[in-house]
């Protein structure tokens, strides 16, 4: 599938299993908040470059709250979005001229009010579980894998009454052949059943992160 840009070019996707982070593959989360956070920043905040990527994440740890030495995967009502409000990352977008990053917290959404969020133009930091989007037709970043997972949606777009969303998943870095490399442009139904696993009825839990304007 291809990689659609909304709102102009969508920053590089960083991925978790190429950082060299010790802590890489229960990154899903903070790694899906630094693919958030490099496109409501225009690029601006969080490492570009590959090679900064498991850095980033040891600081983002820090900010959740459990200290450099934090391994582990990350709970997403609590230290995601600590990490998320932390007086860290609001003087990163202060010092980038940007007013500070606005986030949202939703448990248990309605699906349709999520894909609302989501069309006015928001990144949404979605937690699923990976073994009932495997047996969907999405892409999927690792075959094997079948634990709770994050992903980042960022852009939605409507086509003959079929919504799609630009899927940040941060096992896509085409590390091996039928792997994805990078955002793939992906029908947002598929996410529905495998984000209801992780909360219930249909709903979902989801943390919103908008765009940021400059101060």
């Amino acid at each position: 599938m291809p990689t659609v840009p909304v709102q102009g070019t969508l920053p590089r996707l960083r991925t978790q299993l190429d950082t060299g982070s010790p802590t890489a593959s229960d990154d899903c989360a903070a790694v899906t908040a630094l693919n958030l956070i490099r496109w409501a920043s225009h690029g601006r905040v969080g490492p570009d470059g590959q090679h900064e990527v498991a850095a980033w994440v040891k600081r983002f740890r820090v900010a959740a709250g459990g200290g450099s030495a934090m391994t582990g995967g990350m709970f997403i009502r609590a230290e995601v979005l600590k990490a998320l409000r932390s007086s860290w990352l609001r003087g990163e977008f202060q010092k980038h001229g940007l007013k500070p990053l606005l986030t949202d917290y939703y448990f248990r959404i309605d699906w349709e009010d999520l894909k609302k969020i989501g069309q006015k133009g928001h990144g949404i930091l979605l937690p699923l579980d990976y073994g009932t989007l495997i047996r969907g037709k999405a892409p999927i970043g690792d075959p094997n894998f079948y634990g709770d997972h994050s992903v980042g949606l960022i852009g939605f777009r409507t086509v003959s009454n079929r919504v799609y969303t630009n899927d940040g998943d941060p096992l896509f870095d085409g590390r091996r052949h039928g792997i994805p490399d990078g955002y793939q442009d992906t029908r947002w139904h598929y996410f529905k059943d495998a984000a209801g696993d992780f909360a219930v009825n249909g709903k979902a839990t989801a943390i919103i992160v908008k765009r940021a304007a400059l101060a």
